[in-house]
């Protein structure tokens, strides 16, 4: 099997653009003490506010700037189909 043939196609209605379709490995799951039966978005949304809290952005005088930030990010990142992508 090839490299490329270990992964789905994604479906997505940007001509031109296939992006792959991500399963995340349980090990990830337990490694930031997230639920496994959350999906990919859910995932991503909250390894982000992981980090947040890590890189100490949670204890900042601006850290509201920064919270509506990511969430707008997030958002995009999601209408836009690329949860996978960056994952």
């Amino acid at each position: 099997m090839s490299f490329l043939d270990k992964f789905q196609k994604y479906n997505i209605s940007i001509p031109g653009v296939q992006l792959p379709e991500i399963k995340v490995s349980s090990e990830y799951y337990k490694q930031f003490g997230i639920d496994p039966s959350v999906d990919n978005a859910e995932f991503l949304k909250k390894l982000c506010n992981v980090k947040f809290k890590e890189m100490g952005l949670d204890k900042k005088a601006n850290k509201k700037d920064y919270a509506d930030r990511l969430k707008m990010e997030m958002a995009i990142i999601e209408e836009l189909g690329y949860i996978d992508y960056f994952l």
